[in-house]
């Protein structure tokens, strides 16, 4: 849902991973341009991209969407307005998804991209599965890969297509959910697995939840059947 210039690389890489014949359906404003998406269309060799002009901050409209059967939806920023502005933007359409979920019965994990980092806080209160700021990721690679050049090499092999890839997988995979577990019994589980534990995602009451990267091995957690372990 929505259009900004980082579409076209999302869509590029995208069709690096799946199956052909994969289904993409992109809901933008009338204001987006057509030839480019066009294009876009032409380069995707394994992505069918099915695209839909519509008013998006309708709330009608982006239910007749949004109940149409999909399991996944990406939120983009607008990148036209300012920052704030694109922000309220997003966190308006965050809690309209969230309200089409609770009246029609549906599920959706929703990932969001938000464009200052001191709106996260606002995104969780919508219960977003996930949301990235891209700016802030392309900021913190850049500063590491400027102190140490032989992380560049890492980064590439974790964010291409080939070689490792972080993933985020039950915790059951690994240990006995709802029973206290010392991390280091974490990790000695994922290396049985042939992967390399760095962290976890840990939900609360509340439906937030919490990213922990790089953790105290000796820490003991309580994980539940829904918490994940991020892995690479």
């Amino acid at each position: 849902i929505g259009y900004n210039e980082l579409l076209e690389g999302m869509l590029l890489e995208l069709d690096n991973y799946v199956v052909k014949g994969s289904e993409v359906s992109l809901l933008t404003t009338q204001d987006t341009n057509k030839k480019e998406l066009i294009d876009l269309q032409a380069k995707l060799e394994k992505i069918d991209l099915s695209i839909f002009t519509d008013d998006i901050f309708e709330l009608d409209v982006l239910t007749k969407y949004a109940t149409d059967g999909f399991k996944n939806i990406i939120l983009l920023s607008d990148t036209g307005c300012s920052k704030n502005e694109a922000d309220s933007k997003t966190l308006l359409l965050l809690l309209y998804l969230r309200e089409i979920s609770q009246k029609c019965n549906c599920y959706f994990s929703i990932t969001s991209e938000m464009l200052q980092i001191r709106h996260q806080e606002l995104a969780k209160a919508t219960r977003v599965n996930d949301f990235v700021i891209s700016s802030n990721i392309t900021g913190l690679i850049t500063t590491q890969i400027s102190q140490n050049r032989s992380l560049h090499a890492i980064f590439d092999d974790l964010l291409d297509e080939e070689g490792s890839e972080i993933y985020m997988k039950p915790a059951g995979n690994y240990i006995k959910t709802d029973a206290p577990v010392s991390l280091f019994t974490v990790y000695q589980s994922a290396a049985q697995r042939n992967e390399t534990a760095i962290g976890y995602k840990k939900f609360k009451e509340n439906d937030s939840f919490e990213i922990v990267v790089n953790p105290n091995k000796s820490a003991v957690v309580t994980f539940s059947a829904d918490d994940l372990i991020i892995t690479i």
